[in-house]
């Protein structure tokens, strides 16, 4: 099999290769007497069969198939050895050219050359001191921090009972129908029979002191982009959070038809015993550090995923990744066999070079530092998942061999086991992240939720302006 290349574009080579007979013959011929001893056909005995019939029926296919494997085990492997040793990385994987691919007769042919188009960056070195410092914030809790966290904790144990009056945090069940600028139904408009919605998820308390003391029958009406939170808002008009933008606009009249109030759960021994175990919490002030730690855990979480976010950000200016912008769309075009169009592509053409800069810095880092995940570390990683999981509703007293048994569980199914390995893997690269590119920045919670708050925000306007 031989290998040559010459330049067709910044940053892409036009590579041929040539598969002659000593390439693929013998393996071919060895498939055909692998067939011939098994073939059942009318008019020979089994395994007598013509060496000539058994080609002239399956040689095309076996050639095809024989071929195939030998490009594929050895093409891409010559390829990455050949940019190497040039001090290059492929980008992507190589896709055909259309126009200088040759169309081939499998009958007759007996070398076959394909052409491949090769993506490659160019050189970049990677180097700590070039990085600006990022902060990783440590959290500062102060006592109404824990105040108001230890009323969540009584919010999400206690109980909704049935009432004929909105008063306090409540639930509400409405009909709701699409109105007009002057607060009449919208013919043709929006209409649903039954929503529900808790009104401590309204954003505006203006919203909030507009529903309390409405009854059972009462009517009201909402702008629910402007009512609620993106997500929260696409759960309570039932539609997708693309649609938003043409549906959640406009106000809507909402008819209240069920009303349940709730009843928070009171801090005492028997409310402990439930989220913590028997007796593992005696007193308030015991109550008040387990919630402390609760905090402690759930920030940490935010911390992290706002690093993760700045470091890459910071990483993708500071180093200058070069490649083939018409390469990649074409990569993309070809390798997901028409899912995308040529428009959608270019659409996503910001993101898409974004993700594909991030792609390359992070094989290079990986290579560079020999970055791996061993199976023990990825099973006490989901063990860590399950944890954090179970903290959310409270629960902190698991066995541990009750964690590693729902860890095993988790990573029976492939998919889960292959993200798992995925956040693992990325987890281990921004530890190595963190440990040379950061600063230690204190920060009180109100402002550090405040920051979360607006990388959200940022998130989401980003979303919706690429949806459109």
């Amino acid at each position: 099999m031989n290998l040559s290349k010459e330049i067709s574009g910044e940053f892409i080579y036009s590579i041929k290769l040539t598969v002659e007979p000593q390439d693929y013959q013998e393996k071919v011929d060895g498939e055909l007497k692998k067939i011939r001893k098994s073939a059942a056909i009318k008019g020979f005995r089994p395994g007598q069969v013509p060496a000539s019939v058994i080609k002239k029926m399956y040689g095309r296919e076996v050639m095809k198939q024989e071929i195939g494997q030998v490009i594929g085990h050895d093409t891409i492997g010559k390829i990455n050895e050949l940019l190497e040793s040039e001090k290059k990385l492929m980008i992507g994987t190589p896709i055909i050219d259309p126009k200088l691919q040759k169309n081939i007769n499998w009958d007759t042919d007996t070398d076959f050359e394909f052409n491949y188009k090769v993506g490659f960056t160019n050189d970049f070195e990677f180097n700590w001191d070039k990085i600006t410092k990022v902060p990783y914030y440590k959290v500062v809790f102060e006592s109404d921090d824990i105040d108001k966290e230890v009323d969540n904790f009584c919010s999400k144990y206690g109980e909704y009972k049935k009432s004929d009056t909105v008063d306090g945090e409540c639930y509400l069940t409405c009909s709701v129908q699409q109105a007009d600028a002057n607060g009449n139904v919208l013919e043709n408009g929006v209409k649903i029979e039954t929503t529900s919605f808790s009104i401590k998820h309204l954003k505006n308390e203006n919203d909030q002191k507009l529903i309390k003391g409405k009854k059972v029958g009462d009517t009201f009406v909402l702008v629910p982009h402007d009512a609620f939170n993106h997500n929260y808002c696409a759960m309570v008009l039932k539609i997708t959070e693309a649609e938003l933008h043409d549906k959640a606009m406009t106000p809507y009249i909402f008819t209240i038809t069920d009303v349940e109030i709730l009843e928070k759960a009171v801090p005492n021994q028997e409310f402990w015993d439930k989220l913590f175990g028997k007796d593992a919490v005696k007193t308030d002030e015991e109550f008040r550090a387990k919630v402390s730690d609760v905090l402690k855990y759930q920030n940490e979480m935010s911390v992290y995923r706002l690093f993760k976010e700045d470091a890459r950000k910071f990483l993708l200016d500071t180093f200058d990744i070069q490649f083939s912008t018409e390469f990649i769309k074409d990569w993309v075009f070809n390798s997901n066999e028409g899912k995308f169009t040529r428009e959608q592509i270019d659409l996503e053409q910001v993101e898409l070079l974004k993700s594909m800069k991030w792609m390359v810095l992070k094989n290079k880092i990986i290579t560079l530092f020999d970055i791996k995940v061993s199976e023990e570390e990825l099973i006490s990683y989901s063990e860590t998942i399950v944890e954090m999981q179970l903290q959310q509703y409270g629960i902190t007293n698991l066995p541990d061999d009750e964690k590693r048994k729902y860890a095993k569980n988790m990573l029976e199914n492939e998919k889960e086991a292959e993200k798992l390995y995925e956040q693992k893997f990325e987890g281990k690269l921004f530890d190595l992240f963190k440990e040379n590119m950061t600063v230690e920045s204190e920060i009180k919670m109100k402002d550090f939720e405040l920051l979360v708050k607006k990388a959200e925000e940022h998130d989401h306007d980003h979303d919706h302006s690429h949806s459109h």
